[in-house]
């Protein structure tokens, strides 16, 4: 009997900040997972997709911390 491979792990991104440039187009600053500098990345309304971190070092979900 062998094991089912496994799915690769999903990392997450936490956003730390966010704003619109003076033109309108929104940003969102993360945090990234591996090399803990802070990567800026376009931020459309829809986006749910995975992003490439700057560092070239993987690729990662960007996620907000729920509000207080």
């Amino acid at each position: 009997m062998t094991t089912p491979p496994t799915a690769p792990r999903r990392t997450v991104a936490y956003a730390v900040g966010s704003g619109t440039t003076r033109r309108g187009v929104r940003f969102v600053v993360v945090s990234c997972p591996y090399c803990r500098r802070r990567h800026t990345h376009g931020d459309p309304p829809d986006a749910t997709d995975y992003r490439i971190a700057h560092c070239k070092r993987g690729e990662y979900r960007i996620e907000r911390r729920a509000s207080r």
